[in-house]
């Protein structure tokens, strides 16, 4: 059964720091190029409800969905979820939050 799991950016800040961690940015690639989480892969939403294919062999893994503010990462833990992925987990708050905690972004 799959799980719902929400957490915030600290705690994301904290898994990130502790060891390689899965996070994929549904945003749209525009969002993306503009600052992104270091290591995030951006898959937009849009794309993803698609196809997931690219990120299949992580069905059984944990997944850290995030996005703007959380809403669209949220839409996308429904559609992994849909889809056999059994851990996925959405970070409330998202980017914003993650900005306004001062944590390291990425620009392209």
């Amino acid at each position: 059964i799959a799980e719902f799991t929400e957490i915030s950016v600290n705690e994301l800040k904290s898994r990130f720091d502790n060891g390689d961690i899965l996070i994929i940015d549904v945003r749209t690639e525009n969002e993306f190029i503009q600052g992104h989480l270091p290591t995030a892969k951006n898959i937009p939403l849009s794309k993803l409800s698609k196809d997931s294919s690219s990120i299949d062999k992580y069905k059984n893994k944990e997944v850290y969905l995030i996005c703007a503010v959380g809403g669209r990462s949220g839409n996308a833990q429904r559609i992994l979820s849909s889809r056999g992925f059994l851990h996925t987990i959405n970070v409330t708050g998202g980017t914003k939050e993650w900005v306004a905690s001062n944590y390291p972004l990425e620009k392209e």
